[in-house]
């Protein structure tokens, strides 16, 4: 057993031994993304202005700590960034988002901004980097709502705010959510278009507590990708 394994197994223990069985299962789903590549798109309070994901986004890196999960941060380069402590592994210039990272596995974390522009970009271009290394298995790209800042668009378009505020001002009522924020999911329909163009044989899911928020079909789906727009645990 390597010596991430065995963390990871202590922690587990500890967990079972001093939580209650819900606070386990949250926890546990907290161990559970924590060793999952990590990729954060624009950390920036030039674009975050009110800082809306900056504690998110570092609870994310702290997560990591326990093991060697890849962290790759996506910059403007004349921007400083908003990140706590020196745990990413890599930084790369980046103007929209875009890169030419290859990540392999089942899952990848994308968090950052702004959701449904640059931060979509980035996950385009992870799909698109897997199939030019001829990777074509399902993929599901974890994204925790409190580490991704959006335009508050229903009410001040110009205020950040993070998808998980957006969703609690809506009550956490799906349907007014997706009635309230048109253009957010009509990007999630470009995100798919735009997947799909390029690799027809993908079919594209967006969930949101296992509810789909839109499933772009497709006649020969090879290839799934599931985003999923997952709530942040707890520290434990």
């Amino acid at each position: 057993m390597g010596e991430v394994e065995l963390t990871m197994l202590v922690l587990t223990l500890m967990i079972h031994a001093f939580l209650s069985p819900a606070a386990e299962a949250k926890a546990v789903a907290s161990l559970a993304r924590e060793c999952i590549p990590l990729v954060i798109t624009h950390p920036h309070a030039y674009f975050d202005e009110d800082l809306s994901a900056k504690a998110g986004v570092n609870a994310e890196l702290k997560r990591r700590k326990t093991c060697n999960a890849s962290i790759d941060v996506l910059v403007r380069d004349t921007y400083p960034t908003y990140l706590d402590e020196n745990l990413a592994s890599h930084f790369h210039s980046s103007l929209f988002g875009e890169t030419d990272l290859y990540i392999p596995g089942a899952k990848i974390e994308v968090i950052g901004g702004f959701f449904g522009q640059c931060h979509e970009r980035t996950i385009e271009s992870l799909i698109s980097n897997r199939f030019a290394h001829q990777d074509e298995s399902n993929l599901e790209v974890v994204v925790p709502i409190d580490a991704t800042y959006v335009f508050n668009e229903a009410d001040a378009p110009h205020d950040r705010i993070t998808l998980s505020k957006l969703l609690e001002e809506k009550g956490g009522d799906l349907n007014q959510f997706k009635t309230q924020n048109k253009n957010l999911v009509f990007n999630f329909d470009m995100s798919a278009a735009l997947i799909q163009r390029a690799h027809p044989s993908v079919c594209v899911i967006f969930r949101f507590q296992e509810s789909e928020l839109k499933y772009q079909r497709v006649e020969n789906c090879l290839t799934q990708v599931v985003i999923n727009l997952v709530e942040t645990p707890s520290p434990i």
